[in-house]
């Protein structure tokens, strides 16, 4: 599917918009990649917040062992400082920056290797492939399992906002994560009480708000069962 409208890239940085182009027009192995989480759902479809990073996942076997040749050469090119700071079987982790431009902050460049469950259709955005803001989803209520930090809750937050149903977000995750279970992320949920700022917001939002939907939807989750039985 193309993708149509542009105006939430604009939240794009110079550097995120520089290094996905030349990553998507310049490497045949990035066919095999896709932009997703916080970026890819700020940037190409909502436009709810800024997010400085850039998350390249694929379920191509082997994909990542190219990466960091390509991740050399486009510094080469562009004259861009590239370093690996991470390096794992299933995760790459660069940082990039822009000696010509000191004041620019560091762009992280993560890819990923993936499941092979995936939701919903990656769209095109000139040449860039973006993923499924259902996919997106999903993994943003696993990301609330794992860990806390306030975008995924905000991320979470603005999807159903826009109309994506909790329980089919849920459901898939589950087909992701076996030890998701209902009480387990209404537990998760609660953090959000701890929350006194929210991320880098392009939206008008207010941290009571978002936590006063997502307790309700952890209340809700809890009334739909015995906590008892569920731990079991």
């Amino acid at each position: 599917m193309t993708g149509t409208g542009n105006a939430p890239q604009q939240l794009l940085s110079p550097l995120q918009r520089r290094t996905l182009r030349r990553l998507f027009a310049d490497y045949r192995e990035l066919q095999a990649f896709f932009l997703t989480g916080g970026t890819a759902l700020a940037c190409f479809y909502f436009g709810h917040r800024r997010s400085d990073d850039l998350d390249l996942f694929t379920v191509a076997p082997e994909a990542l062992l190219t990466i960091p040749s390509v991740m050399a050469d486009l510094g080469e090119r562009e004259g861009l400082t590239v370093e690996r700071s991470r390096d794992f079987t299933f995760m790459q982790q660069f940082l990039v920056s822009d000696p010509n431009d000191p004041t620019a902050p560091v762009l992280r460049v993560e890819f990923v290797q993936d499941l092979q469950t995936q939701f919903g259709e990656r769209r095109n955005f000139d040449g860039i492939l973006v993923d499924d803001p259902r996919n997106i989803g999903s993994n943003k209520v696993c990301a609330v399992l794992g860990r806390t930090e306030p975008k995924d809750f905000v991320d979470l937050y603005v999807l159903l906002q826009q109309g994506y149903d909790f329980d089919e977000l849920f459901a898939e995750a589950r087909q992701k994560d076996g030890g998701l279970t209902p009480f387990l992320f209404a537990a998760c949920l609660r953090q959000v009480t701890s929350f006194s700022r929210l991320p880098n917001m392009v939206w008008s939002l207010r941290v009571e708000d978002v936590r006063a939907s997502l307790l309700s939807l952890a209340d809700r989750l809890l009334e739909r069962l015995n906590p008892l039985q569920e731990q079991r």
